[in-house]
């Protein structure tokens, strides 16, 4: 479509809560909130999200969910996904939902903090260049965040795989 903004690639919010896996959405129904516009595959679901869209949309504006726990604004694959207390989490892949799991309250505590505090409203580019000089105090490289993971499953971590 012409959408420059679409959300989730397309699927429907709604279908995440509602179905084993998202549903794509049709050009015919679409709205638009905050960090863009989303496809509904029925006007039903349409209306559902329109009445309460800050229930439905996906958190920290479909950016990866661990990404944001940094500070770090990274986009999201709309399949890889996570609902958690009735919260529509996405991930960039695999790997980031999975050692998210490891402790996903720690992780959405700090990523509700940084995207109140300092990303949602604020330019991309100026805040991720800002977290890449100035980490966060939790902040942890790829090498010792395999090592947690295995650490915590004793399961190698899967981009090691």
């Amino acid at each position: 479509g012409a959408e420059t903004d679409l959300m989730l690639h397309g699927h429907d919010p709604v279908s995440y809560f509602e179905s084993t896996q998202p549903a794509k959405g049709r050009t015919e129904w679409t709205a638009r909130h905050r960090h863009g516009t989303y496809r509904f595959a029925s006007i039903e679901n349409r209306d559902k999200f329109t009445s309460n869209p800050d229930r439905i949309a996906p958190q920290y504006g479909a950016f990866c969910a661990k990404g944001v726990s940094y500070a770090i604004r990274a986009g999201g694959d709309s399949l890889v996904y996570e609902i958690r207390a009735e919260r529509l989490f996405i991930f960039v892949n695999d790997y980031a939902r999975d050692y998210w799991r490891t402790d996903p309250n720690d992780f959405v505590a700090k990523a509700d903090t940084y995207w109140r505090s300092e990303l949602e409203d604020a330019p991309v580019k100026w805040t991720n260049l800002k977290r890449y000089f100035f980490r966060v105090p939790h902040y942890k490289t790829y090498a010792e965040e395999f090592a947690d993971y295995e650490r915590r499953t004793g399961k190698p971590a899967a981009a090691r795989r």
